[in-house]
């Protein structure tokens, strides 16, 4: 389910919100942080919109379509966009 439809649904609120945030951004910063340093890795595109939620109410990244490599500069590399799903992250 996407994020924001989750949140709605959820109606969090005070602490348990920001409980909920914190750990669903950590989530999404394990996974990012996976694609960047492992896989060399761009997503280029992780907003509201690109992250998922399971039924165990897990956030996962999502939406791979502008996804990039990184060759070692600031820079996404000239080389072509790459589309590539990553089962581990999503599962």
């Amino acid at each position: 389910m996407p994020l924001s439809d989750k949140i709605k649904e959820l109606g969090l609120e005070g602490a348990q919100r920001d409980e909920y945030y914190a750990r669903g951004l950590h989530q999404i910063a394990k996974a990012v942080s996976f694609l960047n340093n492992d896989c060399k890795l761009i997503h280029g595109n992780v907003c509201l919109a690109s992250v998922v939620v399971t039924q165990t109410l897990d956030w996962k990244l999502h939406a791979f379509d502008v996804l990039s490599e990184f060759d070692g500069s600031n820079e996404p590399s000239s080389t072509q966009m790459l589309v590539i799903i990553f089962i581990l992250i999503l599962l």
